[in-house]
């Protein structure tokens, strides 16, 4: 052994009994459990203040980030991109002598729910073409909901319900849509609508 490795280990000798000194006149010993317990309610005071401080931001957060999570739907009528001379939603105009119709009958029936629908534009989505029906994307076959207000014989009441009708879309077209009245309990009957 060399002279460098004997003092080290000379060195390693004192520490330990150093340390076991030291052992020996600081025990450790744990304090009462009352006293655990008031560090316990100080460190759960110290946490609520970061627990306030994260629900104003998340409140902050919510205040300027709203419109990202729950956009509100958007109005194209005053969209500049929109090709001159076309038309965001379907024309259909029922005769005046529809109106009176009672709904027993499947042709005006479609009509009438045809008419109380908002028709958007067509969209191709992933090679399949679709078009909006009251802020929703239909594809072809799809069954969708329609109200048909009923008219009584001294006109209508602002309070009557109006009644739920199923539809389908049948076909699909950039410039036109077949819908069908698909409600077994008032009949079959179709109409195509022009879309530009």
């Amino acid at each position: 052994m060399n002279k460098k490795q004997r003092k080290q280990i000379i060195a390693l000798v004192i520490l330990c009994i150093l340390w076991a000194i030291s052992a020996h006149y600081n025990k450790i010993t744990l304090p009462p459990p009352a006293v655990l317990k008031t560090k316990a309610e100080k460190v759960v005071q110290t946490e609520s203040p970061l627990k306030a401080r994260f629900r104003k931001l998340r409140s902050e957060m919510d205040a300027l980030y709203h419109y990202r999570i729950k956009p509100a739907p958007f109005d194209d009528s005053a969209n500049p991109f929109r090709l001159p001379g076309s038309k965001q939603a379907a024309e259909v105009v029922l005769p005046k002598e529809l109106e009176a119709v009672p709904a027993g009958n499947a042709d005006e029936v479609l009509r009438k729910a045809v008419a109380g629908i908002k028709v958007g534009g067509v969209v191709l989505m992933n090679g399949v073409m679709q078009l909006t029906i009251d802020g929703q994307l239909h594809k072809v076959g799809d069954v969708f909901t329609a109200k048909v207000v009923q008219k009584t014989d001294a006109g209508t009441k602002p309070d009557s319900p109006a009644k739920t009708v199923l539809m389908r879309l049948r076909s699909l077209s950039e410039y036109s849509a077949t819908l069908a009245l698909d409600d077994p309990a008032i009949g079959f009957a179709e109409l195509k609508i022009r879309l530009k």
